[in-house]
């Protein structure tokens, strides 16, 4: 085949979300399999279930077992996983609390998969409009520990965690490339002897977009593991590019400030949404503000959603004059 590989590989690209098309390349020729194979297991599903009757060499949605045993036969597949996404159904949340006696390690040993390319790890639930949090202790040991290994591993530059009770924030501490950090609907626990005092945690100085999504409860209360300690304006996080920010509680507008104001040199884009309850409409504004920073270049872009009034924008500390684009 006269084609370059590099052409191949580009013209396979847009395909990665057609998994029908690239499986069907497996048997095109060697050549083409070898190229399709990097964009078909790019991305990982991670299912919950107990080994079924699917064929982990014909889908991207493997259990545990499954991706075990897919890289001990073709460890040469290894590199080619850059995202794992830990899907759980509400079917696994039953049927865990229906057998406790799988939450039993048994002095089983977690093994790390050698993934030297996995660069983000989400968990979420499988449908996305379920509504209820997943308490973490709920999900078996096994698992969790195994979710652990990965989240810990030094190429780990991306973690969302969607609608979780009692994640451990303490593991971050272990993430010295994380870039981006999302928690959506997320309630965190610590289990450091002080839990209010996170100042024994280092700062995440190499982070640069954070995402806060609030539930229930205020925001404020839930984050605190990002002030690097109680009744002090210094925050973990001081060279952040992009903030998004939800929630449904103006009082948070303080919290954000001081998320906002510790970052105010490299923080470029900052998205504010205050939540609204179901059915109701509301728009999105764009603003865009003068930054703060030396550097003349530098401007943050406010969307707010709905739209706030001037004094609420400026309750976070930016210029009062806004251009609204």
């Amino acid at each position: 085949m006269d084609t370059p590989t590099e052409l191949l590989d580009h013209i396979f690209s847009f395909l990665r979300d057609d998994i029908a098309s690239l499986r069907t390349s497996f048997s095109a020729s060697k050549l083409l399999k070898q190229i399709a194979e990097r964009h078909f297991y790019a991305h990982v599903k991670l299912s919950s279930q107990e080994p079924g009757n699917n064929n982990s060499h014909q889908s991207t949605t493997l259990n545990q077992i499954q991706l075990e045993n897919l890289l001990a036969e073709r460890p040469h597949i290894a590199p080619y996983i850059k995202s794992i996404e830990a899907a759980i159904t509400e079917a696994d949340i039953i049927f865990w609390k229906s057998n406790p006696s799988k939450d039993d390690t048994g002095g089983t040993v977690i093994s790390t998969p050698q993934l030297p390319s996995l660069q983000m790890f989400c968990i979420s639930p499988y449908d996305p409009w379920h509504h209820k949090r997943i308490v973490w202790d709920v999900i078996p040991s096994l698992l969790r520990m195994f979710w652990e290994n990965l989240i810990r591993l030094p190429t780990i530059e991306k973690i969302a965690i969607h609608k979780i009770t009692g994640f451990p924030v303490e593991m971050l501490d272990r993430c010295s490339k994380l870039i981006c950090l999302s928690f959506q609907d997320v309630e965190l626990s610590c289990a450091l002897p002080a839990q209010s005092d996170f100042s024994v945690l280092t700062p995440i100085t190499q982070l640069r977009h954070l995402t806060l999504f609030g539930g229930h409860e205020p925001l404020r209360t839930n984050n605190n593991w990002l002030l690097q300690g109680a009744g002090t304006d210094t925050t973990r996080v001081s060279h952040l590019s992009s903030l998004h920010f939800r929630t449904k509680n103006i009082e948070d507008f303080d919290f954000l400030n001081r998320i906002a104001g510790s970052c105010s040199r490299t923080l470029r884009e900052l998205t504010v949404e205050i939540a609204q309850s179901p059915g109701s409409t509301s728009c999105q504004t764009s603003y865009l503000a003068e930054s703060s920073s030396a550097d003349p270049m530098a401007s943050n872009l406010i969307r707010t959603e709905p739209n706030l009034d001037t004094p609420c924008l400026n309750s976070l500390g930016w210029p009062t004059t806004l251009e609204k684009i």
